[in-house]
């Protein structure tokens, strides 16, 4: 599930003035387009579920100040009236995926980047801001399933190269 093309320019600057300077005026808007989302769409199908984020490392939060991906998770939870849970700990330190070239980003590269943390519920919506291979949500997904989740949904304000 995604919000809008990550070729729109307007969701691309957004995003990415909001994840790498920290605007707050840019995160209002990518909040605005998560309650939008989940206004629009029908959202029964994963009532129940816990949200959480495909979180960063923590030298790249600490570097950045903050985790977008879990401020995109909070969102999301409130929007839809679900409880927002960390349940990831991202436990290898990757480079960034947006410094890759997309022909680069295959699923499977990040299987050991993540690992469950506490109890991990049935049904989770992972949430992250970018969605381009998929191969960090899938990493996530294979990690809470391996932790007993039966089905995870992905959500991505963004998705495409």
């Amino acid at each position: 599930m995604a919000f809008a093309p990550y070729g729109n320019a307007v969701v691309r600057e957004a995003l990415t003035g909001w994840k790498y300077h920290g605007d707050p005026e840019l995160a209002r808007a990518v909040y605005g387009w998560i309650r939008q989302f989940a206004a629009t769409r029908d959202v029964e199908s994963f009532r129940g579920a816990v949200v959480t984020c495909v979180p960063l490392h923590a030298s790249r939060r600490l570097h950045r100040g903050f985790d977008q991906a879990e401020e995109i998770a909070r969102a999301f939870a409130a929007a839809t009236g679900a409880e927002f849970r960390p349940l990831l700990a991202r436990v290898e330190a990757t480079s960034p995926q947006a410094a890759r070239a997309v022909s680069d980003r295959r699923v499977g590269d990040l299987d050991h980047a993540f690992a469950a943390q506490g109890a991990v519920p049935r049904r989770v919506v992972l949430c992250d801001d970018v969605a381009t291979s998929g191969a960090t949500i899938d990493a996530a997904a294979r990690a809470l399933k391996a932790a007993g989740a039966e089905r995870v949904w992905g959500f991505a304000v963004a998705v495409g190269g």
